[in-house]
C-alpha cells in the first residue's frame, strides 16, 4: 500500500510542475546603461557620471565638501564611472560675475542639478550647472566656482578664463 501511496504522491507532483512550468526569464538584446537613466532624470549625483560620459580626459578642482563650501561630487561614482582625479579645495568665488559673463555661462551650460549642499538654510539642495564652450575637445579641466548665494557651477578652464 505505501508503494501506491508514494506513486500516487510522485504522479501528483509531476502533473503539478507539468502545469506549473514557465518561460525561464531571459534578458533583452537591448544594452542597459544606468548613467543615461540618471542623467536623464538629473539625479543630485550625477555630475561625476555626466563629465564621464562626456569626456575622455578630464580633471574636476574646487568642488569643495557639501559639509561645508562646496557641493557633493562622490568619490565612488568617480572611481566606478571615471578614470580621473577630483581635488577637493574650495570652490572660487565668482559671485561678482557681471551680466554678460553670466549670460555667456547660461549660453554654454550643458547640464544642470540640485547636489546636496550645507550652505543652503532653506534646504540641504544647491544649484549646480556644467558648463562649456563648443570647442573642447575630449580632454577637459573643470573648476569648482561659486556663482549666487546657493549656485554652484563646474566651468571648463577656457569658458572660466573669458568669464573672468
Amino acid at each position: 500500500m505505501s508503494k501506491w501511496l508514494i506513486a500516487a504522491v510522485a504522479a501528483v507532483m509531476v502533473i503539478a510542475n507539468l502545469f506549473s512550468f514557465s518561460a525561464p526569464i531571459t534578458k533583452t538584446s537591448q544594452p542597459f546603461d544606468v548613467t543615461e537613466l540618471l542623467m536623464s532624470q538629473n539625479w543630485q549625483e550625477s555630475a561625476p557620471l555626466f563629465l564621464a560620459e562626456n569626456f575622455a580626459d578630464l580633471e574636476v578642482s574646487n568642488v569643495g565638501s557639501e559639509q561645508e563650501l562646496g557641493f557633493s561630487f562622490q568619490r565612488e561614482l568617480v572611481s566606478g564611472f571615471g578614470d580621473y582625479q577630483v581635488n577637493r579645495d574650495a570652490p572660487l568665488d565668482l559671485t561678482d560675475l557681471s551680466a554678460e559673463s553670466l549670460e555667456l555661462l547660461d549660453e554654454n551650460t550643458k547640464y544642470e542639478l540640485e547636489p546636496f549642499c550645507a550652505i543652503n538654510p532653506e534646504g540641504k539642495y544647491c544649484d549646480l550647472v556644467i558648463a562649456w564652450d563648443e570647442d573642447v575637445g575630449q580632454t577637459a579641466s573643470f573648476i569648482g566656482v561659486l556663482i549666487d548665494d546657493y549656485r554652484f557651477a563646474l566651468i571648463e578652464r577656457e569658458l572660466l578664463e573669458k568669464l573672468s
